[in-house]
């Protein structure tokens, strides 16, 4: 027979569910193209590690919508990927590849989404880590419908 003694009092407690709304410096770990559910887009799907003291190790996602039939789509997408390089800090201009963008790292603003699948994270801007300004127009915050939800 198996006798159970397990101490707890050493074990770091794990957290599940989103992560509170607020500002993380995160790092992209995974980058890959995805299509579209109905097959005729295409979106880069990035999986996200918070990497400073609060919220260590947590991940969230973030897709980058890069082709739809939905121009203005495409424009936001677009936009928010440029967004997030610059914001990295990274000198790419031209991304040809997914993986270019894995180990990016920046200031990621997190806000708590509640919905029929219940709370999770949606990204609300990217910052640079340590508070540089990015160029003048340029802008990191994500558009919001009337309904108060990202233009997706």
């Amino acid at each position: 027979m198996f006798n159970l003694d397990i101490d707890l009092n050493q074990v770091e407690e794990v957290s599940s569910g989103a992560i509170p709304a607020g500002e993380y410096p995160a790092q992209i770990e995974e980058a890959e193209l995805k299509d579209t559910k109905d097959g005729t887009g295409k979106y880069i799907r990035t999986q996200w590690s918070v990497t400073g003291e609060k919220m260590a190790n947590r991940k969230f996602w973030f897709n980058f919508n890069i082709v739809n039939k939905n121009e203005e789509a495409v424009r936001i997408g677009l936009g928010q990927l440029k967004s997030m390089i610059l914001a990295s800090g990274a000198s790419t201009t031209k991304v040809t590849d997914p993986s270019q963008i894995v180990g990016l790292e920046c200031l990621v603003k997190l806000k708590v989404v509640n919905d029929s699948y219940g709370e999770s994270n949606e990204v609300a801007s990217f910052k640079k880590l340590k508070g540089d300004v990015l160029p003048a127009g340029v802008t990191t915050e994500i558009p919001l419908g009337a309904d108060g939800k990202p233009i997706f």
